[in-house]
């Protein structure tokens, strides 16, 4: 990252916010390992700070089918806690949770959501804490909303509703490795205020 992308926030807060989400990221790992009882290990972390309308290049294609995770968050800093899974990726953490074979997200039944929507507050609440930790802030996650829907027409909503005021996100596209299996992820905060980044 490079502070001509967010001039806001000179080097050395661009710096402290890469570090945060990459250890985010590897606390997010721990707690899937611990949800989906195997090893879980975060293999890769890219941060970014990118204008919110670059967000949907960060996802899968706008035609593929995505479960997304809306985490609201207050405290020193307000906005959402984004994350999205591809649809095999969503297979292979319901597959674990549920203990069976998932070969269709064709129909969402309580369980299924419920398992996903816990899997939001259970990340989310990792990376929150995380964060509140390396950057000094006080952040409080809320409870998750969960949404299954094509990319595109997801993120068309998404930033109608809540990146109006907005104009930067930041991004973190995250790889997993469990034994025999792969899950990828785009983890985004979008703020409300980026004015309370100064802070940093």
């Amino acid at each position: 990252m490079t502070q001509s992308i967010l001039p806001i926030l000179n080097e050395e807060q661009i710096r402290r916010l890469d570090t945060a989400t990459r250890l985010g990221a590897d606390k997010v790992a721990e707690s899937l390992s611990k949800w989906l009882r195997t090893k879980v290990v975060s293999n890769s972390a890219k941060t970014a700070i990118v204008h919110y309308s670059k967000l949907l290049e960060l996802s899968p294609s706008s035609e593929d089918l995505v479960t997304a995770i809306l985490i609201p968050i207050s405290g020193s800093i307000s906005g959402h806690l984004l994350f999205i899974f591809n649809e095999m990726s969503t297979k292979r953490i319901l597959s674990k949770i549920l203990r069976r074979n998932i070969d269709s997200l064709s129909e969402w039944d309580a369980l299924r959501r419920s398992a996903m929507e816990e899997t939001g507050n259970i990340i989310g609440t990792s990376f929150a804490n995380t964060l509140a930790m390396n950057l000094d802030f006080d952040i409080h996650p809320s409870s998750p909303v969960m949404a299954y829907d094509y990319a595109g027409a997801f993120w068309d909503t998404l930033l109608t509703q809540y990146a109006i005021e907005g104009e930067y996100a930041l991004s973190c596209q995250v790889t997993f490795n469990s034994p025999g299996d792969q899950i990828s992820g785009t983890f985004a905060i979008i703020p409300e205020d980026l004015q309370e980044w100064k802070e940093l």
